[in-house]
């Protein structure tokens, strides 16, 4: 397949006493959210944080996200050999999978997945599935379009949304997928 070149970026940035990103594409912005960076930590939130305590018999780490902010990471889908790599001081990229209930700490993930308008992109993950609301012959034609206009390369999943019906006609779904991807090669570059 031939490489496809994206002009795109998403940035992200301390702003003030906030976040700020913001996506362009074509030079042409797309969007922009800012939001006040509480110590609040939320759903789908990425972080990388450092490891702070890693009690093997836990099967876990204590991560620091946020200055003054812990929280809890299963390593139970590690091998012995995989878990011994982990140390105190160790840089993570993590995303926060359950809120931070009570007296428990939020729970994080390292499988982490951005969801789109028409898709979903996950590391850790080579599979590519559809939404039970995709009907047979949608899925066709977007499995015909994977290695043509679609490209997922090797270490990426991808989930079709139901609403991938909607941006079949254009190529809002090789874009948004493409976008998702670059964005994730970012943040791995940092």
């Amino acid at each position: 397949a031939d490489n496809i070149m994206i002009n795109a970026q998403f940035v992200v940035t301390k702003y003030k006493d906030g976040i700020l990103a913001a996506f362009q594409k074509e030079n042409r912005l797309e969007e922009i959210s800012y939001e006040k960076d509480d110590n609040l930590i939320r759903v789908q939130d990425v972080y990388v944080g450092k490891v702070i305590d890693y009690p093997r018999h836990l099967q876990a780490a204590f991560v620091e996200v946020k200055k003054g902010v812990k929280c809890f990471l299963p390593l139970n889908h590690l091998t012995p050999e995989e878990g011994s790599k982990i140390h105190a001081g160790d840089n993570l990229l993590v995303q926060v999978h359950k809120e931070a209930v009570r007296q428990k700490d939020a729970v994080l993930t390292q499988n982490i997945s951005l969801p789109g308008i028409n898709v979903v992109v996950s590391l850790l993950n080579n599979n590519i599935s559809f939404s039970s609301a995709i009907n047979r012959k949608t899925k066709e034609m977007i499995k015909s379009e994977i290695g043509n206009t679609i490209i997922i390369p090797d270490g990426y999943g991808v989930i079709f949304r139901s609403r991938v019906a909607e941006y079949m006609s254009n190529n809002t779904l090789s874009e948004n997928t493409d976008a998702l991807i670059h964005y994730f090669n970012e943040i791995n570059n940092e």
